[in-house]
């Protein structure tokens, strides 16, 4: 009785061997290719005593933005503590809202209006290392303002939140 060999004739199991290996290295290459994005260097915001006569105060700050996506887009989606993701900062039930707006560029005091959880599309970034460790590697600002008529209806006390941002290819 002679055996049947299952890849008979042996060109036939080579060719699906390597068509098989090919489809494999087809989809790395596609997972290889899907854009990335990356931010850096942001740090902490703290605000400090606000006086007796409050004004709007505001704070700015220089962060790095990475996408290897068409001309380096990217959308940013900001999300506070508050309910909802609301922007504000709380001590226990008492709430202050802040508002949030994105600079495309580094060391700007004003930029564009951010909505909680509401990708804001209109971005791009000339960083070509995900390390940002390139000379003028801020490529973004991030500005934080407490409001005059915020700061008059709250309690004196410690306030604090949590802003999350979240940075995707566009």
């Amino acid at each position: 009785m002679a055996q049947v060999s299952p890849c008979a004739p042996l060109r036939q199991c080579s060719a699906l061997l390597l068509a098989a290996a090919l489809m494999a290295m087809g989809s790395a290459a596609q997972a290889q290719q899907a854009p990335q994005v990356r931010i850096r260097q942001l740090n902490d915001f703290v605000f400090n005593t606000l006086g007796a006569a409050p004004v709007d105060t505001s704070l700015a700050g220089n962060l790095c933005v990475y996408s290897t996506a068409t001309s380096g887009r990217y959308t940013i989606t900001a999300r506070g503590s508050g309910t909802n993701g609301a922007f504000t900062l709380a001590n226990g039930s008492n709430a202050l809202p802040y508002e949030v707006q994105w600079g495309s560029a580094a060391n700007l005091s004003s930029g564009s209006a951010l909505s909680p959880n509401v990708a804001f599309a209109t971005t791009t970034t000339n960083q070509s290392n995900s390390n940002c460790n390139q000379p003028a590697s801020l490529t973004a600002s991030l500005i934080v303002i407490l409001r005059a008529s915020a700061e008059q209806s709250v309690q004196a006390g410690s306030y604090s939140g949590t802003l999350t941002l979240l940075v995707a290819p566009n």
